[in-house]
């Protein structure tokens, strides 16, 4: 479905707005063990952080949806999972289906740090993306991106 690949397009967004890939932890450095979030306490750049995976889920975070779902692991496929609810949770996931990316994005900004508040800066104060940036990476990862297999798609 054309939809499925809106989500896709805004889950990849998440991931190059945080600098991450599924065995990131905060700072940069990887892990190889996805059986469970690291939940490693990192400073980097003045801030010390749990957060971890393409996503960055603060290890809080993670618990919490991850308990919801009853996810077993910090897999790829588990991370994709939970990133879908936050986004569900923040009210996004209709918006980037119905094509509002600026509308999804300005929501998720309180969920990842990356992204820019309506403000235009990050809700967080760390920096992160401008909205202009971040809908031209989304219009080319839309373009590029093969629908989600439809048992992460709800």
């Amino acid at each position: 479905m054309a939809t499925d690949t809106k989500i896709k397009a805004f889950l990849d967004l998440i991931g190059k707005s945080e600098g991450a890939d599924y065995n990131i932890l905060y700072g940069g450095s990887k892990f190889s063990d996805y059986s469970k979030h690291p939940n490693k306490k990192i400073t980097a750049s003045g801030i010390t952080s749990t957060a971890a995976g393409k996503y960055q889920f603060l290890y809080k975070t993670w618990v919490g949806v991850a308990e919801r779902l009853k996810l077993k692991d910090f897999s790829p496929a588990s991370q994709d999972a939970a990133a879908i609810q936050l986004l569900k949770d923040r009210g996004a996931y209709n918006l980037i289906l119905n094509g509002q990316i600026t509308e999804a994005i300005y929501l998720c900004s309180k969920e990842w740090a990356s992204m820019p508040w309506t403000t235009g800066t990050s809700y967080y104060g760390q920096g992160g993306h401008s909205l202009i940036v971040l809908l031209a990476w989304y219009k080319t990862l839309n373009v590029s991106k093969k629908p989600l297999p439809s048992d992460q798609v709800a």
